[in-house]
């Protein structure tokens, strides 16, 4: 059985939604769109406002939380994915 690399699929959870977090603060912050869910994540992480220094805050939180669940989730994944042949 196969077995999911950790630290690859961790670092690529944690790009993709640092990334998304990154962009719709400059997208709250250029057009307006996407600012109530901007609040909601800077009542989650600490600085995430629609600002070019709330977006690159939000990108290293969200780097972060991502990175931790997706570690999570995948040492648990190759933990019991072989008890379940």
């Amino acid at each position: 059985m196969n077995k999911f690399n950790v630290v690859a699929f961790s670092i690529a959870c944690g790009l993709i939604w640092g990334i998304y977090v990154f962009m719709l603060a400059f997208t709250a912050m250029w057009w307006g769109l996407g600012t109530k869910f901007i609040e909601i994540l800077g009542n989650i992480y600490i600085g995430v406002n629609a600002s070019v220094a709330g977006a690159f805050l939000g990108f290293a939180w969200a780097f972060i939380d991502a990175f931790v669940g997706a570690l999570i989730f995948v040492l648990l994944y190759n933990y019991l994915a072989p008890k379940f042949k």
